[in-house]
This record gives structure tokens, sequence and C-alpha cells, in this order.
């Protein structure tokens, strides 16, 4: 149902309406009589309307992942190939690179809620201090922003959080933050 109400309601929509607005203007700067442009006016707003939702339908359908299917049982999900991939992808743009923040939801007895891991991927120095983990929605507004205490030893691993939230996020970000001497 998400599908539909996201092909219905997206911005992509405003072309249906651009399109229709050119075919009424068409008809009236022709001269066509009221009826026929009427007539015409609307048949062109449906056209419109199934050929763009043809084509968000398959955007959206293909090219986007939902939580919803990225949710599987915590025996399936492999939690530290996944700490692995946010590492690879982070570790040039973070301040501390080898201190990592994942959530993933987690489907448990037919209930999905997002966890929260951390991991630190430095074989010699303990963190201790403080990680913010936000998550957002599609439009980049935050759903749930909390700051944790921890502290990790070389290469551990913790689950920090087992209740993080709306799981059907867009996107994480996380940062730590070292305990002042």
């Amino acid at each position: 149902m998400d599908v539909v109400k996201d092909i219905i309601f997206s911005e992509w929509q405003w072309v249906t309406v651009f399109l229709s607005v050119i075919a009424f203007t068409a008809m009236i700067v022709g001269r066509y009589p009221l009826k026929t442009t009427l007539k015409s006016g609307i048949i062109a707003v449906f056209i419109n309307f199934v050929a763009v939702s043809f084509f968000i339908y398959f955007s959206v359908s293909s090219d986007q992942t939902y939580p919803s299917d990225m949710a599987t049982p915590p025996e399936d999900i492999d939690v530290e190939q996944r700490l692995s991939e946010v590492f690879e992808n982070n570790k040039e743009r973070v301040q501390n690179k080898e201190l990592v923040a994942l959530v993933q939801p987690i489907t448990e007895n037919d209930n999905v809620t997002s966890h929260v891991f951390v991991k630190n991927f430095h074989n010699k120095w303990e963190f201790r201090g403080k990680v913010r983990v936000a998550i957002y929605d599609d439009n980049g507004n935050a759903i749930n922003d909390e700051v944790f205490d921890i502290t990790l030893k070389p290469g551990e691993q913790k689950q920090i959080d087992t209740d993080f939230g709306d799981p059907y996020f867009d996107s994480f970000r996380y940062e730590f933050f070292p305990e002042e001497n």
C-alpha cells in the first residue's frame, strides 16, 4: 500500500499537472469547443497520470530498498559484516576512523525494531566517551537522536540499544566524542 501512496503523492506527479496544462492550453488556443476541450482535457489528465505513474512505479519498486525488506531474523544478520561495510564506506570521511556505529532493523517474533551496534576497529587503543546516533526519514528529518556513554576495548563490538525508534528509517548518522582527560 505504501508503494501506491508513494506513486500517487510523488513530486513527479507535477509532470502530470504540467502536461495537462499544456494540453488544456493547446485546446483553448486551438479554439476547440468547450465540451471537446473539457472531455479531452480530462482524458489527457488520466492518460498523463497513468503514464507518469508507470515510470514512478518502476523507479520506486526497483531502486528503493525498504527497511522492512532489510529486516531479518537475528540469526541471519551478520552484524560484523555490516559494521565492516560501514567502516569501509566511512573511514575516509569521519574523524574517528576506527570507531563505527550501525543502526540495523531486526525482526523478532513479527516485531521489527531498530538495534544499535558499535565497534572499535582499532587493535591497540580503547575508546571511552560518547556516541551520538541519529536516524532520519527520506526528507532528512531526524526521527530519533540519542547520545550513549560507551567504553570499547580494542576490537570490541557491542549492542547498545535494542529499540531505537522507527525501524522504517531512510538513513542514519553517528559521531563519536572521546572523553575529556
